[in-house]
């Protein structure tokens, strides 16, 4: 995230899994011309927006069945 924002990084990231990863050289992309730079950014951000996205969506249904059994149990009592 820190080529996002200039900031230094904020995470370290291990995976237990077989996983994709995108490597990002940083100081390669300082080199590009502003047009690059932007077209980068772009991908970027909309990479990041469909992730997000993604999780969110999951998030809401493991919300959706957590309230769902957690009615079922109150009318249980």
């Amino acid at each position: 995230m820190g080529f996002l924002d200039k900031g230094p990084r904020s995470a370290t990231v291990r995976a237990i899994a077989d996983t994709v990863c995108l490597a990002v050289d940083v100081f390669y992309l300082l080199k590009l011309e502003e047009e690059g730079q932007g077209a980068f950014q772009v991908a970027i951000y909309k990479m990041f927006s469909q992730i997000l996205a993604s999780r969110l969506r999951d998030t809401i249904d493991k919300y959706i069945e957590v309230k769902k059994e957690l009615d079922g149990l109150r009318g249980n009592l």
